[in-house]
């Protein structure tokens, strides 16, 4: 089996992959550009219609904090190696 990820998918794929609705995929993704804005994540976070795995799963996992002026100032920085290597699938022994 291969460890293939891809980097960047649709709303729809995102949907599917994080088992959210389409209106919550939508709203998150107004997030990532609100953050793309405040210097979070660069301007490749989101390329037309895709959007980086990576950038999503670390948005989830942030949201909230990022959304309260006095919480956000414990995020950690965005870390691209560090949300990919949660994404891949683990390696199975054989």
């Amino acid at each position: 089996m291969s460890n293939v990820v891809k980097l960047y998918s649709t709303k729809a794929d995102i949907g599917r992959i994080f088992n959210l609705s389409r209106p919550t995929v939508y709203r998150q993704v107004e997030g990532i550009k609100t953050e793309i804005e405040a210097g979070r994540y660069n301007k490749y976070a989101i390329s037309d219609d895709r959007i980086s795995i990576a950038v999503f799963a670390d948005y989830m996992k942030y949201r909230r904090r990022l959304k309260d002026r006095n919480l956000r100032k414990t995020v950690p920085p965005f870390n691209l190696q560090e949300a990919l290597t949660y994404l891949l699938p683990e390696e199975e022994e054989t």
